[in-house]
């Protein structure tokens, strides 16, 4: 699925002179539990704090969920 999802946005691209480059290969993740997507949601907070742009997860102005997921 991954694979044809490139190739068709890649041939459709809006712009053909800035079509994407997209990576060789890639993964998926199954969230499986609560404490599986609490610690990928850590990981995802403290991107700007891993590049320098912020020195607290909290201080990344644009930091925010557009769906809030309910585990049970």
């Amino acid at each position: 699925w991954v694979r044809y999802w490139k190739s068709w946005s890649a041939r459709n691209w809006p712009d053909p002179s800035q079509t994407p480059v997209w990576q060789a290969r890639h993964w998926d993740t199954r969230i499986r539990s609560v404490e599986h997507y609490r610690e990928k949601w850590e990981y995802v907070q403290n991107n700007p704090v891993r590049k320098g742009l912020v020195s607290q997860p909290e201080d990344w102005p644009f930091a925010g969920e557009i769906e809030r997921l309910e585990w049970r």
